[in-house]
């Protein structure tokens, strides 16, 4: 397994009038990334269907804080989810996180068979190695699609640092997926930021990105506001609410993942 990219993610749930002021906090340090700039309302909307086995693995395992996990999403861009299509592999390992992902050159499909590089807009040895690694987990493991969220993001990125990342993330929803399709019926989206789910009435989940240490100016901001860390996972809020309300007599707490 080769591993691409690290860094260390912080999430914070925080309300919505703080956003501004945090904004402003930011961007001396930091600008808006392309797609942020290029939106009218400075905010895009992300795509992902999550992949999972049978047993839940993957749910279960960010349930059960295993030092050691992954998860398997295929992601997309754009309000009617028509941007280019990306296969990711996320992986977390003793708090830090490893990405790796390659670009398809799919635009929508209805069954979920690729078997080389002829999926790849560019088949080079680094793509198609992605391509063979999570292929491999899918079959390891006998994923499929397990939920669809989708969410808009606000982002910026570091003016004075190698890599740094500030992310403000709205309007949380999730589908139970139709097969491999990103693009659903709009009207049958259940929302992810409700208050019980988000601890806080309405809330947007902050998260810092970065490379190795945290930046002195991501630890002013933490402080300036008061900002509590807490674990957000999207896909497995999505997994409690969707089963919990529409499959009352699933028992989440089995860790059938061991």
């Amino acid at each position: 397994m080769q591993l691409d990219f690290q860094r260390y993610e912080c999430k914070y749930i925080i309300p919505e009038h703080l956003h501004d002021q945090i904004v402003d906090f930011v961007s001396c340090y930091s600008h808006p990334d392309e797609y942020t700039e290029s939106s009218p309302d400075r905010r895009y909307v992300i795509t992902s269907l999550y992949l999972d086995s049978p047993q839940l693995t993957c749910h279960h395992a960010k349930e059960h804080k295993a030092l050691n996990r992954f998860k398997l999403r295929i992601r997309t861009y754009g309000e009617r989810s028509d941007g280019p299509i990306f296969f990711e592999i996320k992986r977390k390992i003793k708090g830090v996180i490893f990405k790796r992902r390659v670009q398809t050159n799919l635009s929508s499909w209805t069954s979920f068979e690729p078997d080389s590089s002829e999926l790849l807009t560019k088949p080079n040895h680094r793509n198609v190695d992605v391509m063979s690694e999570f292929m491999a987990l899918c079959e390891q493991y006998n994923m499929g699609p397990s939920m669809v969220v989708r969410y808009t993001r606000e982002a910026y990125e570091s003016d004075i640092d190698s890599y740094g990342r500030v992310t403000f993330d709205r309007k949380l929803l999730s589908h139970f997926p139709e097969g491999y399709q990103l693009d659903v019926d709009p009207s049958t989206w259940f929302a992810l930021d409700d208050p019980v789910s988000m601890g806080i009435s309405t809330g947007t989940v902050l998260e810092l990105k970065f490379a190795n240490r945290a930046p002195m100016w991501m630890k002013d901001l933490v402080q300036r506001f008061g900002l509590q860390m807490r674990g957000f996972s999207k896909y497995s809020t999505a997994v409690n609410l969707g089963l919990n309300f529409y499959y009352p007599d699933v028992d989440l707490r089995v860790p059938r993942w061991v």
